[in-house]
């Protein structure tokens, strides 16, 4: 991994150059950071895990604020891992400053996780009840992505469960193999200092689709899990969180029944609409399956 590293550092997170003039670039809520907060969408998702004693990994944690919130909301581990040295003093500091003893590693994610899953494997070291990838898989080429979500099913516990916030782009876009196509660009491609970070795209049902492939079962749209007998129809819809709750994943509720932030509000997804969108996805369903049979029976 460490696709364009040189591109991680401090003007990037801290959108301020070397003489503390603002960019007009770098990561998003640096106002939220500057306070001790955390910004709202990624709160959004965090607030609807249950991180009492739990063992986290968060990858990509750049300034580390869901450490410092995984922290205060009682994990009991929480491992920050991210490839830039920047990142890694910036977070240091910040955690340092809230009285936060965290663990951080500067490493490639790759890396960190062919190290640890033969720890665990080993019984050395604990496997990870909550993975945090925020603003991070669009960032690594999806090859490698692949990768690290495989090895990663193997270092996790049973009722784990992984938080992805990701851009919403306008189409799926592996940009290393495709090229940039024009309805996933987006601001970052505009500016020297970050074109090409963002080299992996998805849509809100592409992410849910590749996950899917990957063995990772979503309870919504950012939330995932590893085992959870469902319908393909009732993925990501308040169903499949209460499921999850009752097998003993960590979901809070009635936090997680609550519209995600991505999730947007509009007719179709205001609780009103939920049998018809319910009607509408069985019977798409039921049309895929007979399709499936007839040609089934035809190519006999």
């Amino acid at each position: 991994m460490g696709y364009l590293r040189e591109k991680y550092n401090r003007p990037y997170f801290l959108k301020e150059d070397a003489h503390g003039k603002p960019t007009q670039f770098g990561v998003a809520g640096i106002e939220e950071f500057c306070s001790g907060s955390i910004r709202h969408p990624d709160k959004d998702i965090l607030h609807r895990i249950d991180l009492q004693g739990k063992n986290v990994l968060d990858i990509g944690c750049g300034r580390g604020e869901a450490i410092k919130f995984a922290y205060e909301h009682g994990a009991a581990r929480v491992t920050g891992v991210d490839f830039s040295e920047d990142a890694i003093a910036i977070a240091g500091a910040f955690l340092s400053e809230h009285c936060i003893k965290a663990e951080l590693r500067c490493d490639d994610a790759l890396t960190f996780v062919r190290t640890y899953v033969a720890r665990v494997t080993n019984g050395q070291s604990d496997p990870f009840d909550v993975v945090l990838m925020f603003d991070c898989v669009e960032h690594i080429p999806r090859t490698e992505l692949t990768e690290l979500m495989t090895i990663l099913r193997q270092m996790i516990s049973r009722r784990a469960i992984i938080g992805i916030n990701t851009p919403h782009f306008g189409t799926d876009n592996d940009v290393l193999l495709e090229g940039v196509k024009t309805l996933a660009r987006d601001r970052s491609d505009d500016c020297e200092e970050t074109k090409g970070m963002h080299c992996n795209r998805y849509t809100r049902r592409s992410l849910k689709r590749y996950m899917r492939k990957l063995g990772f079962i979503p309870i919504s749209h950012h939330l995932f899990v590893s085992e959870l007998p469902h319908c393909s129809c009732l993925a990501a819809t308040s169903w499949a969180r209460k499921k999850a709750f009752c097998l003993g994943y960590p979901i809070l509720l009635p936090q997680a029944l609550e519209s995600e932030t991505y999730e947007g509000y509009s007719w179709w997804t205001h609780p009103v609409m939920c049998p018809v969108r319910w009607l509408y996805l069985w019977v798409k369903h039921r049309s895929r399956k007979c399709c499936r049979a007839r040609f089934g029976c035809m190519a006999r």
